[in-house]
Protein backbone atom coordinates (compact mmCIF):
# COMPACT_ATOMS: atom_id res chain seq x y z
CA UNK A 1 0.00 0.00 0.00
CA UNK A 2 1.14 3.80 -0.60
CA UNK A 3 1.82 6.19 1.70
CA UNK A 4 -0.23 8.70 2.39
CA UNK A 5 2.24 11.37 0.91
CA UNK A 6 2.35 9.81 -2.30
CA UNK A 7 -1.50 8.91 -2.31
CA UNK A 8 -1.41 13.17 -2.10
CA UNK A 9 0.44 13.50 -4.88
CA UNK A 10 -1.18 10.68 -6.90
CA UNK A 11 -4.70 11.91 -6.42
CA UNK A 12 -4.18 15.49 -6.19
CA UNK A 13 -7.76 17.54 -5.78
CA UNK A 14 -9.96 15.49 -4.45
CA UNK A 15 -7.11 13.56 -2.15
CA UNK A 16 -10.18 12.28 0.36
CA UNK A 17 -12.67 10.28 -1.82
CA UNK A 18 -10.28 8.85 -4.02
CA UNK A 19 -7.75 7.49 -1.44
CA UNK A 20 -10.76 5.35 -0.16
CA UNK A 21 -10.94 3.90 -3.48
CA UNK A 22 -7.48 3.28 -3.77
CA UNK A 23 -7.80 -0.39 -1.91
CA UNK A 24 -9.70 -1.46 -4.86
CA UNK A 25 -7.29 -0.11 -7.40
CA UNK A 26 -4.96 -2.07 -5.86
CA UNK A 27 -6.60 -4.73 -6.04
CA UNK A 28 -7.38 -4.62 -9.39
CA UNK A 29 -3.93 -3.33 -10.83
CA UNK A 30 -1.67 -6.26 -8.73
CA UNK A 31 -3.45 -9.02 -10.64
CA UNK A 32 -2.29 -7.43 -13.53
CA UNK A 33 1.45 -8.10 -13.27
CA UNK A 34 4.19 -5.95 -14.23
CA UNK A 35 4.48 -4.84 -18.03
CA UNK A 36 0.20 -4.12 -18.75
CA UNK A 37 -0.18 -1.70 -20.81
CA UNK A 38 -2.56 1.46 -19.78
CA UNK A 39 -3.89 4.72 -20.99
CA UNK A 40 -4.38 7.92 -19.13
CA UNK A 41 -6.24 10.63 -20.15
CA UNK A 42 -7.10 13.74 -18.91
CA UNK A 43 -3.51 13.75 -16.79
CA UNK A 44 -2.73 17.13 -16.21
CA UNK A 45 -0.27 16.75 -13.65
CA UNK A 46 -0.09 12.64 -14.30
CA UNK A 47 -1.32 10.82 -10.77
CA UNK A 48 -3.26 8.54 -12.33
CA UNK A 49 -0.65 7.91 -14.86
CA UNK A 50 1.52 7.62 -11.66
CA UNK A 51 -0.27 5.26 -10.06
CA UNK A 52 -0.68 2.55 -13.19
CA UNK A 53 3.21 3.00 -13.80
CA UNK A 54 3.79 2.17 -9.67
CA UNK A 55 2.12 -0.82 -10.19
CA UNK A 56 3.77 -1.82 -13.17
CA UNK A 57 2.02 -0.59 -16.33
CA UNK A 58 3.53 0.68 -19.40
CA UNK A 59 1.35 4.19 -19.44
CA UNK A 60 0.17 6.22 -22.24
CA UNK A 61 -0.11 9.76 -20.03
CA UNK A 62 -1.96 11.83 -22.44
CA UNK A 63 -3.84 15.75 -22.06
CA UNK A 64 -5.94 18.04 -24.20
CA UNK A 65 -2.87 20.88 -23.48
CA UNK A 66 -0.02 18.53 -21.79
CA UNK A 67 0.70 16.50 -19.76
CA UNK A 68 2.64 19.21 -18.03
CA UNK A 69 6.16 19.50 -16.89
CA UNK A 70 4.25 19.08 -13.19
CA UNK A 71 3.05 15.65 -14.37
CA UNK A 72 7.08 14.72 -15.65
CA UNK A 73 8.87 15.68 -13.22
CA UNK A 74 6.35 13.56 -10.57
CA UNK A 75 7.44 10.96 -12.55
CA UNK A 76 10.84 11.48 -12.63
CA UNK A 77 10.75 11.94 -9.04
CA UNK A 78 9.09 9.08 -8.52
CA UNK A 79 11.54 6.72 -10.69
CA UNK A 80 8.53 5.56 -13.31
CA UNK A 81 9.89 8.21 -15.95
CA UNK A 82 10.65 5.00 -18.27
CA UNK A 83 7.44 3.66 -17.90
CA UNK A 84 5.43 6.32 -18.81
CA UNK A 85 5.42 8.51 -22.43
Amino acid sequence: MLSPELLQRIFQWEVRTWSRAYPLWHSALKDLGHGFKALALGERHGGSSLLLALHGASVVCSDLNGPTDTAQELHRSEGVANSVH
